[in-house]
């Protein structure tokens, strides 16, 4: 997934955490974080609490890294310094860093997107914690200047592996031996939320929302719907009113049939629903009057195309012009219909996912996609087991329903009509789609 993150302007852009007694580490501890600087030449602070205390993290003029902590309980002698060679971190260039204090080792390490670059002996058992509090962008030399995410702060010294494991996945906030967990993924407001259970919220100042971070594994791969007012709230804007050519396709997987239920639905008798029959077959209803009323054409799959408990792919398509409907399940067209409907009507009625007008669904559903074309059954089938960027053409709406416990299941397509979620809960599991990790 592509994440947000926040940009520091290197002239007074940061976040303000405080001094909490989760971030007063003086034991073994871990500092990891994404980082895009836009320029070297200057000391720079991504990340400050004492140089002389618990830990200060510094981007050198050269593109070295340096750790600095110590037994004055502030920014003061006595410290130690631990750097790594020039060249590690580029203008311009995504890198995972952590830094880890294993005193128990009496060992310092670097590792930069996942590989040791350097190791030194740790000159104390412990460091003092001081009265300063946790900047991030800010510190004892210049404002950082560039991009930052996934700032995770650990009261325990993490292994190459657990770095290597974690680096390229969002938290779930509930890991052991967490401190603190700022994504930085808000992408709006000034709050810096902390998901580690401290909930130790930062205030960002001066700092601006990008949609630019690097790509990331969610640690939530689905929405979890228990068929009991669970759903997701769109809402009615523009986006979703679509009255031509239309495709609408999702993963599910039901946690039992015997009951109709709605993992989509906008208004059958409007611009589009979906229903899950007590059979395993799957319909889709639309008509010209934009409500859940009279009159409407329904459109439905053979039996059994969707078993209970295992993720299926289904893609419904509406050509207005030839007046086509066709069903595909897990890439493969299923049913094909010529309907009455000339026309659609759109209606104020919102769009809901899991909830309609008959049962709520009671399952598992990821990866949401509404499109204002037909897709091919080749462009199905190409895309289906991976994710989308947002930019393809004609996507009118894109809620991968991995977000995580924020309330909000995000529109990645232009459109941005994010969600409201009720009462649903997060899955670690999902259909297993292709995720690009580039940066």
């Amino acid at each position: 997934m592509k994440t947000s993150a926040l940009y520091f302007n290197g002239s007074g852009s940061r976040v303000e955490i405080g001094n909490p007694a989760a971030v007063q580490i003086t034991g073994d501890q871990t500092i990891e974080l994404w980082l895009r600087p836009q320029v070297l030449g200057k000391r720079q602070n991504p990340f400050a609490k004492a140089y002389g205390g618990e830990g200060t993290i510094t981007l050198e003029p050269a593109g070295a890294l340096s750790y600095y902590h110590g037994v004055a309980g502030g920014n003061a002698d006595p410290y130690q310094g631990f750097h790594t060679a020039d060249g590690m971190i580029a203008p311009g260039r995504w890198n995972h860093l952590a830094v880890v204090r294993d005193l128990q080792a009496r060992k310092l390490r670097w590792y930069v997107d996942g590989q040791q670059v350097m190791e030194a002996d740790a000159a104390w058992g412990a460091a003092v914690a001081s009265p300063l509090p946790l900047l991030l962008g800010q510190g004892y030399v210049e404002f950082f200047s560039g991009e930052l995410c996934e700032v995770r702060l650990w009261a325990s010294a993490r292994s190459q592996a657990q770095i290597q494991q974690g680096m390229r996945r969002k938290l779930t906030g509930r890991e052991d031996g967490l401190a603190g967990y700022w994504p930085l993924d808000e992408g709006g407001g000034t709050i810096a939320h902390d998901r580690s259970p401290a909930g130790n919220h930062g205030t960002m100042i001066s700092g601006e929302w990008r949609a630019t971070g690097p790509d990331l594994q969610p640690a939530f791969e689905s929405l979890h719907l228990d068929g009991s007012n669970d759903y997701v709230l769109i809402g009615n804007p523009p986006s979703v009113q679509l009255t031509g050519d239309q495709t609408i396709e999702l993963w599910l997987r039901p946690r039992v049939l015997g009951k109709r239920q709605n993992p989509f639905a906008k208004a059958y008798g409007g611009e589009g629903t979906i229903t899950l029959e007590p059979d395993g077959s799957i319909g889709y209803y639309c008509g010209p009057n934009g409500y859940d009323t009279d009159p409407y054409a329904d459109f439905h799959t053979p039996a059994n195309v969707v078993p209970a408990g295992r993720w299926t792919h289904v893609a419904v398509t509406r050509q207005i012009g030839s007046k086509q409907l066709r069903w595909y399940c897990n890439g493969e067209l299923v049913a094909e219909q010529t309907t009455w409907i000339s026309g659609v009507g759109a209606g104020n009625q919102p769009l809901r996912i899991g909830k309609g007008y008959t049962n709520d669904f009671d399952g598992d559903i990821a990866e949401v996609r509404l499109w204002s074309t037909v897709r091919t059954q080749q462009q199905l089938r190409d895309d289906m087991n991976r994710r989308l960027t947002g930019r393809e053409a004609n996507l009118a709406g894109y809620w991968p329903l991995d977000d995580g416990p924020t309330g909000v299941a995000r529109d990645m397509s232009p459109a941005n009509a994010h969600g409201a979620v009720i009462e649903s809960t997060w899955a670690g599991t999902g259909p297993g789609l292709e995720r690009k990790l580039g940066l």
